[in-house]
């Protein structure tokens, strides 16, 4: 069984998703299914059981994660000193080593700040995670 949310649905959303797959691939077809009158620049998320994925899509992009692998959700962020900062939105693998980066902006964004902590309970009842704030200070 497959959960779809508009996450986000201005054409001018802070964030951009995380390089991914062109084309939804990856993306169960539960999902596709759901998604079909969702306009593309609408941000989407799932969670899908069947499939034991959750991500996002948007503009024909996708990222897709297998839950298997995750022990959590973060948003991490750096504000700008002598670097550019950034925001996003990662999940963080059980062994600890390497995350799947879902949203990002290149450089720090209180607007996109604020929209992940505005949408924090949304996208923890969505992907069935908590998600923690790590705040790595300011850049070098």
């Amino acid at each position: 069984m497959a959960r779809l949310e508009i996450l986000e649905e201005s054409v001018s959303f802070p964030l951009e998703l995380a390089p991914g797959t062109a084309s939804y691939s990856g993306v169960p077809d539960s999902v596709l299914e759901l998604s079909a009158h969702v306009k593309p620049w609408h941000l989407v998320g799932w969670h899908d059981e069947t499939s034991n994925t959750f991500g996002l899509a948007k503009k024909h992009q996708s990222v897709v994660v297998d839950r298997a692998g995750i022990a959590s959700l973060s948003v991490s962020f750096m504000r700008p000193a002598k670097g550019r900062g950034w925001v996003s939105l990662e999940a963080k693998s059980k062994e600890g080593i390497a995350t799947v980066v879902l949203l990002q902006t290149l450089i720090y964004s209180s607007e996109a700040l604020e929209w992940l902590q505005a949408k924090q309970k949304m996208l923890e009842s969505l992907f069935a995670y908590p998600l923690a704030f790590d705040d790595y200070g300011s850049g070098y």
